[in-house]
Order: structure tokens, then C-alpha cells, then sequence
């Protein structure tokens, strides 16, 4: 595929868009901040403040100003599932205990309203083709996992899910959005890293954190032709069966030990020897044929007269029960 044909490619409308992102210090109150959207390139621009040199005062030169959270609330709305760090979360809640974010979220021509508590501990809403102010008292409330649902639906089709042949990793909606909205915080990291620990964002992760990010990437933008699709699950079947090779050779690399020490304990038992009495060694002397034969004759030599004197024992005593009688 060329660069040409990629572009040619490109629908004109999104398939998951956001027209809206809008706070709310409660559900019974209008929303207190809104920002509206388009599709296509938005630029979230932070004002710089005002210096004073004589108060020893410095611009803020864009920072600090919101533009990571809203960058995480959006994310929360799309289905992420924490919009801050937990101390964030907590300060927010503090602040606004009764407050949600809510978004207008389209999904393959379908407009959906959205609205996530800051408080996790309270309800979520979810409709679809609904009013954004009905939002709140709607009767055709859908749940979290039916919204989630249609945003893979719409993404990966009927399959609802991307099957990765390298590692056999289940690629989701979250995985996805993970890569489309990367954190701030890994701004410097491998381009394969897409959330940093610190964010707290809980994204699920990858069984091979440094490939199969990038596979997904190359399976989005149509860059895996068919037959390397073949290959790669020909090749990782390969690899699993001479995984299991390797672990069959193992246990049968143990085998041998595992009888000669069998042998060899029943060998000490039989001569009545501690274990500390290696059954083979590099001096040929110990325990070669010639030296178990002649431990093996002193051996019968001791029995054949053990069964002597009791013979002898054995007569002495017949003569005495004649002697009695």
C-alpha cells in the first residue's frame, strides 16, 4: 500500500469522534465549563499569564493549566478507567463531590452521551441517539460494557476484537485507545510505551510489551499483507512446538540420574553400605566386577556359616529333647 492509496483510503467521517466535553458540579446543574469539537485537527490552546518582574513573578508559560486532564477526562469518557492519579482523583473529588464530566461521543454515525462521576463510587450514564439535557433523566439508559461494545463493534467489526499471530494477544477497544491517546507522561519513553505507571491509567497490557504494540500499530494502518500474516502463525506455532521440545529433552536429560540413582540405592541396600558410598567413580577400584563379586562371595561366605552353627544348635538340641524323653 502507498502512501497515495492510505489517504484515498481515509473515510471522511471519523468512526469514533468526541463533538463534546463538558463538567458538571452535579447532575442537576448546567455544565460550568464546555468545550466543543470538530473533526479534524483541535488545538487546545493555554493562554500564558502575565509577568511581573518587580513582584518576582513569572509567566506559566502554558503550564498548569489543564490541558493533560483534559486529555484524561476525555480519555475517561472513551472508556479509560481512572482520569487522574489517585491523589488527583481525591483532591477533585474533595472539590466537587457531586461532579461528573460528560461527553458527546459519535460511533460510526450514532451519537452517544456520556457522563462519568468524578466520584467512582456513584453512577455512570450511558444513552444512545439521546438529548444531551435528557441525559440525567433518561429512561433508555444503556450500560458501561453495551457502550464499550459498540465502540470495538465499530472498530473491529463483528469480531469485536483484533487477534495479534505473533503472540496471540487479544487486542481491544482499550488497547486501541491506549496508542490513539498516549500519556503525556511517556512523552520521552520508546514509542512502543504508551501509558507510564505514574498516570494510574490502567490500561491492559501486552504479553509482548515491546512488539505487539507495534504490530498493532502496522495491523491499524493496513501495513501486514496476508501471507506474513500466514507466516507469523506458522512461525509461532514453530516456536511452540520446539518449546515443548525443549522441555520434553529436559525431562528426558533427568531420566538417566533418575535410574542410576534408583540403581544405586538398591545396590547399597543390597550391600548393606551407607550412603556416603559412591556406586561409580573414576577410580576403577571401587565397585568394579571383580570387587562386587568378591563383596558379593564374603557376603555368602558369612551366610553358608551363619546356617552352620545353626545346625550345629539345631542338633544339640534334638539330642537333648531325646536325652528328655
Amino acid at each position: 500500500m502507498s502512501i497515495d492509496d492510505l489517504f484515498n483510503d481515509t473515510p471522511s467521517t471519523p468512526k469514533v469522534w468526541v463533538e463534546r466535553l463538558a463538567l458538571h458540579e452535579s447532575i442537576e446543574l448546567a455544565a460550568f465549563q464546555e468545550i466543543p469539537l470538530t473533526p479534524g485537527l483541535n488545538i487546545i490552546w493555554a493562554e500564558e499569564g502575565k509577568q511581573d518582574k518587580r513582584k518576582g513573578e513569572s509567566a506559566l508559560l502554558g503550564h498548569g493549566v489543564g490541558k493533560t486532564s483534559f486529555c484524561r477526562l476525555l480519555r475517561y469518557c472513551l472508556g479509560e478507567k481512572h482520569y487522574a492519579p489517585k491523589h488527583f482523583r481525591e483532591r477533585i473529588v474533595e472539590a466537587y463531590p457531586e461532579g461528573y464530566v460528560a461527553a458527546s461521543v459519535w460511533i460510526d454515525g450514532n451519537k452517544w452521551e456520556v457522563a462519568q462521576p468524578f466520584d467512582a463510587r456513584k453512577k455512570s450514564y450511558f444513552a444512545k441517539d439521546c438529548d444531551f439535557s435528557n441525559l440525567f433523566v433518561s429512561e433508555q439508559l444503556l450500560s458501561k460494557d453495551e457502550y464499550i461494545d459498540a465502540l470495538s463493534h465499530c472498530v473491529f467489526g463483528a469480531s469485536d476484537s483484533l487477534i495479534l499471530p505473533g503472540s496471540g494477544q487479544v487486542i481491544t477497544w482499550e488497547h486501541l485507545l491506549s496508542w490513539c491517546t498516549r500519556d503525556q507522561e511517556a512523552h520521552l519513553d520508546n514509542f512502543s510505551v504508551w501509558r507510564a505507571p505514574r498516570s494510574e491509567s490502567e490500561s491492559p497490557s501486552f504479553k509482548w510489551p515491546s512488539k505487539d504494540p507495534i504490530e498493532l500499530v502496522r495491523f491499524c494502518l493496513g501495513y501486514v499483507e496476508a501471507d506474513e500474516q500466514r507466516l507469523q502463525v506458522q512461525c509461532q506455532r514453530l516456536e511452540n512446538e520446539i518449546e515443548t521440545l525443549k522441555k520434553e529433552v529436559d525431562g528426558l536429560a533427568l531420566q538417566p540420574q533418575f535410574f542410576h540413582d534408583e540403581i544405586a540405592s538398591r545396590l547399597r541396600k543390597t550391600l548393606n553400605v551407607s550412603g556416603l558410598v559412591p556406586v561409580s567413580s573414576d577410580n576403577v577400584d571401587l565397585f568394579t566386577p571383580s570387587s562386587l563379586l568378591e563383596m558379593a562371595k564374603s557376603r555368602l561366605k558369612k551366610k553358608r556359616d551363619k546356617i552352620e552353627k545353626e545346625k550345629e544348635r539345631l542338633l544339640l538340641l534334638d539330642d537333648q529333647r531325646l536325652a528328655a524323653n
